[in-house]
């Protein structure tokens, strides 16, 4: 008989880390990573975002495109050895200067919370974000 497919990764099983920025014309691309160091677990569909400002109020959530991925589920192996199996998605953060009625103004993190997961882990990563209006965050679908 077939086994069935692990559970949901929870957020506490998950440590999310920034890669180095990657710039394109308007807009600089990052990976999420998710570390898994719990048991083998899934994910499917796109990760939480939201800027922090230095008062820890939200500058927004990210908007969610796919960026050339397709929503799938992953199984993502659970830890063994001090090898931590990783799941990633790509973040694009857009220039401030390419939005129009954006009011710019510090990030000093991102709030990450794995797809289908309610609670968030706090990231430190530098940008600058709008304090109102449209999101410079947008965020694909997890991957392996």
């Amino acid at each position: 008989h077939a086994a069935s497919a692990p559970p949901a990764c929870s957020t506490s099983q998950l440590v999310p880390t920034i890669g180095s920025p990657n710039g394109a014309a308007g807009t600089t691309y990052l990976t999420v990573t998710f570390a898994n160091v719990g048991s083998a677990c899934t994910l499917r569909g796109f990760p939480g975002v939201q800027a922090v400002a230095r008062n820890g109020s939200s500058l927004g959530n990210a908007t969610r495109v796919s960026m050339g991925t397709k929503v799938a589920t992953i199984t993502v192996k659970g830890a063994h050895h001090g090898f931590f199996p990783q799941a990633k998605a790509l973040l694009g953060i857009v220039d401030t200067g390419a939005l129009p009625h954006c009011s710019t103004v510090p990030a000093v993190a991102l709030k990450i919370t794995p797809p289908n997961q309610t609670t968030f882990k706090t990231v430190p990563l530098p940008f600058e974000a709008c304090s109102h209006g449209p999101s410079v965050l947008k965020v694909g679908p997890v991957k392996s």
